[in-house]
């Protein structure tokens, strides 16, 4: 009887915490995705950005991830409506990621047609945009954004 208390109020609880949310996004063509997972905390209704994590569809495998931002080192945060990821890679970099070099990449801005106070449900699609911004040129690219919910 003990254990089955401690284990309800454990659920109880533990639907208070943080819950991840966020979207899995593609190209049309499915080549270059990002993921993108934020911090809810229930206790003041607003969402974080959290993670975002970039892939190349066409490498190989165990080398599709391009690259991870975090908003924990600085690398990923949330401005107006779009999260905002700040790139800073080595001219070694030459990977692709919408047809542009990562290292001539300065920052890739997403903005999900989402908004907070209108739910979405677990795996419901909506259109994004992303801009990916090098020094003096500016590429956009439509993307396809799967809602991503974990309770």
């Amino acid at each position: 009887m003990k254990a089955f208390i401690v284990l309800m109020a454990a659920l109880v609880v533990g639907n208070n915490f943080a819950k991840a949310d966020g979207f899995v996004c593609a190209d049309q063509s499915k080549t270059y995705g990002i993921k993108l997972y934020d911090h809810v905390h229930a206790n003041l209704g607003t969402r974080t950005p959290a993670v975002m994590v970039i892939t190349n569809g066409s490498l190989d495998q165990g080398s599709k991830t391009l690259a991870t931002f975090t908003a924990a080192d600085g690398g990923l945060l949330l401005s107006g409506a779009d999260y905002v990821a700040n790139l800073n890679f080595s001219s070694a970099h030459t990977e692709l990621f919408a047809g542009v070099q990562l290292n001539k990449i300065h920052r890739l801005i997403l903005n999900v047609k989402h908004y907070f106070n209108v739910p979405l449900a677990e795996g419901q699609v909506v259109s994004a945009k992303l801009m990916v911004v090098e020094t003096a040129k500016i590429t956009y690219l439509d993307l396809s954004c799967q809602r991503y919910l974990k309770n």
